[in-house]
Order: structure tokens, then C-alpha cells, then sequence
């Protein structure tokens, strides 16, 4: 008698191969993502460059200058993660139709509960990388 053992073995191969695509893929694009943000802090810097050198005549901070940058960055993670989350969600939807219409035995997370988890650990990373890549390009970019 058979109980799927092969199908099974396959499914879960083809599973892990699938988690490791996408840290791949996750890994890649979150790179990409922290050179577009030093790139576009680096500009704002280059674009601000004379009213940075004015406040730092008039004996500004390095820190209150350097703060707008990093909040700059911070935001532009978070809108880059909004908009991955409603991009997942829509993909997540369009799969999880086609997954369950396809292998019905197979249970699926809920859309609510696996996009609460995914839209938290989306920010948490939008922000972490907004931020990372501000502080380089702030760091590298603003002399003291």
C-alpha cells in the first residue's frame, strides 16, 4: 500500500526550494532597496548642499541636520513597504484561489492573518532599511 509518501516527499522538496527562492530573492531586492535610499538621500544632500553648509556656519548641529535626512529615509521605507503589502495581498489572494482550487485538502492560511503578520515584518524592514541607508548616505555625504 502506498499513503502519498512519494507526493509528499515531493511537495515538501519543492516547498523548501520555494523558501529558499524567495530569501534569495528577499536578500536582492532589499540590497536594491538600501541603494535606491542612499542614492536619493545622497541627491536630496547634493540638491540641500548650500543650506547645509549655511547651518553649519551658523553652528547647527551635525544631529539636527542629519534628522530630516534620517526621517526622510524612514518614511520612504514605510511607503515602499505600504505598497509592498498591498501588492502581496493581491498576490496572495490570486494564489491562495488557485492553490485551493487545485489541491483543496491543502489548508491555507486566512488573507487577514497572513497579511497582519506580513505587513508587520514588511514595515519592521521598510523602516530598518529606510533608516540603514539614510545613515550611510548621511554619514558619508555630511561632513562635520
Amino acid at each position: 500500500m502506498t499513503y502519498g509518501a512519494q507526493v509528499t516527499d515531493r511537495l515538501l522538496a519543492l516547498t523548501r526550494g520555494v523558501r529558499m527562492l524567495a530569501a534569495l530573492l528577499t536578500l536582492f531586492l532589499g540590497a536594491v532597496a538600501l541603494i535606491v535610499v542612499v542614492n536619493t538621500i545622497r541627491l536630496t544632500v547634493i540638491a540641500r548642499r548650500r543650506e547645509i553648509e549655511i547651518m553649519q556656519l551658523v553652528g547647527a548641529t551635525r544631529w539636527f541636520i542629519q534628522w530630516p535626512l534620517l526621517l526622510e529615509g524612514i518614511l520612504e521605507g514605510a511607503a515602499a513597504a505600504a505598497m509592498a503589502t498591498v501588492v502581496l495581498a493581491g498576490l496572495y489572494t490570486l494564489g491562495a484561489m488557485r492553490i485551493s482550487s487545485a489541491l483543496p485538502f491543502l489548508p491555507l492560511v486566512s488573507i487577514a492573518e497572513a497579511l497582519r503578520t506580513a505587513a508587520t515584518v514588511l514595515f519592521a524592514a521598510g523602516v530598518i532599511v529606510g533608516a540603514t541607508g539614510s545613515m550611510i548616505a548621511v554619514r558619508r555625504f555630511v561632513t562635520p
